[in-house]
């Protein structure tokens, strides 16, 4: 006779072991296992939703959770809740986020609209944009007062679309509490950079700006705001070579000489010699690192320094 044994581990333990998981189909056989571990495997699976296939599906599981007050202005722009078996959500879902990319958050949300939708209330587009809009809206500010968790956020390609949502008030919870953000914009979004300037986006700890287009002042204008930075990464493809000056670098660099842990530079036009002089200030640093930029003399194609180890 065969007897099976149920294993008790601490909820400790079992989100040690489950983080280090490395594919999201191993989470969900452990959260299919019994409640205790769908209970610690959930919220693991729904701290970063990057990677998710079905984008569609997560829209849906977030509406579903939406309190009865935004399901309702929902209706008055003809955006359909989705229905599941259970009545209420069996988890709050939104509350394990950890990091959200505002482009993914554009197209899933467009597909969304476009996948449910009736052809007779798309079939203008000005009405599938507003429609968009305002359940763009509807999430970040569902985030904002639901997901205490959420410190990560990546901004790219049309996620930049997304960023004048951010200057809204509503949304000062959520962008106060963002510590790390990463920037990636391969196309001119001037406006997008501007308003960078107007958020609560003013406590960034770890920065990763890769900008191949736009203002590079407006950029260092928003850089220039953050006093605690451990991670500074720069990449400005062409034009940093034409638009920046070593002043706007150093400058940086020196208002956050007390915190800085790792620089990096990439593709950031001249540098002058005395940049090492500068660094001598950063008490912390460990990591220094130079990728194409020029000195006035020659070019360095590559530096990376240990400072400290």
């Amino acid at each position: 006779m065969q007897f099976l044994f149920e294993i008790c581990l601490p909820t400790e333990i079992l989100q040690d072991i489950f983080n280090r998981l490395t594919t999201k189909n191993d989470l969900f056989s452990c959260a299919l296992v019994n409640r205790q571990w769908c209970q610690v495997a959930v919220p693991i699976l729904w701290k970063n939703i990057l990677e998710a296939k079905n984008r569609i599906r997560i829209v849906e599981v977030f509406l579903f959770c939406l309190p009865e007050a935004d399901k309702e202005s929902l209706s008055h722009y003809e955006i359909p809740i989705p229905k599941f078996r259970q009545p209420v959500a069996t988890f709050n879902y939104p509350s394990f986020l950890k990091l959200i990319c505002l482009n993914d958050i554009y197209h899933d949300i467009k597909d969304y609209i476009c996948s449910c939708c009736k052809p007779a209330s798309i079939n203008s587009t000005r009405v599938a944009a507003e429609q968009i809009r305002f359940l763009q809206k509807i999430l970040l500010e569902y985030f904002a007062r639901n997901s205490p968790k959420l410190s990560s956020m990546i901004i790219d390609q049309r996620g930049g679309l997304l960023v004048p949502l951010l200057v809204n008030s509503e949304l000062d919870l959520l962008t106060a509490r963002i510590t790390t953000l990463k920037i990636h914009w391969e196309f001119n979004i001037f406006p997008a950079l501007q308003l960078l300037s107007n958020t609560k986006l003013q406590n960034i700890q770890n920065l990763d700006f890769d900008l191949q287009n736009g203002k590079v002042l407006e950029l260092f204008k928003f850089i220039k705001m953050q006093r605690n930075l451990n991670t500074l990464k720069i990449k400005l493809g062409y034009i940093g070579y034409e638009n920046i000056t070593f002043d706007e670098i150093s400058s940086v660099i020196t208002q956050n000489s007390r915190t800085l842990v790792t620089l990096s530079l990439n593709e950031c036009g001249l540098l002058e010699r005395k940049i090492f002089d500068i660094l001598s200030l950063c008490i912390k640093l460990e990591v220094f690192e130079i990728i194409n930029c020029y000195t006035e003399t020659y070019q360095i194609t590559n530096y990376v320094k240990l400072i400290r180890q």
